[in-house]
């Protein structure tokens, strides 16, 4: 699944996701902790860091995430995409869990980065 448009962080829309989730298997649990109306989106590092697809607030004014990184150091962000501001950054070495950030009103995105190149079992989604 690489795909070196994006400087090989694969970005999947919902369906991909559902998808990539029922090949995978690992990940299946993690889409049942989202809604099946939200919009949300999902990135891998599989070169040093990714970046996800923004998704908006949802009508609470919220958004969701969640990090894993695999047992390495994974520094996530998310950041507001329209001004630029982070509004949660933080780092791991086990994992998130689905944390809301209320209060939101604009899209936003999902960051990870590692300082390993190695870092191939970080990855995290966010949602609506």
């Amino acid at each position: 699944m690489m795909d070196y448009t994006t400087g090989g962080c694969v970005m999947l829309t919902s369906k991909k996701l559902i998808a990539a989730a029922l090949v995978s298997g690992g990940l299946l649990s993690l889409l049942v902790a989202t809604p099946a109306s939200a919009a949300s989106s999902y990135c891998q590092i599989y070169n040093w860091s990714c970046v996800t697809d923004s998704v908006a607030a949802n009508s609470s004014n919220s958004v969701r995430y969640r990090v894993n990184s695999g047992g390495v150091r994974c520094y996530y962000t998310v950041r507001d995409v329209v001004n630029g501001v982070p509004v949660r950054s933080g780092s791991t070495t086990s994992a998130v869990a689905w944390t809301t950030i209320g209060g939101l009103y604009s899209r936003y995105r999902l960051e990870l980065s590692s300082g390993r190149e190695e870092a191939r079992l970080c990855y995290g989604f966010i949602a609506s």
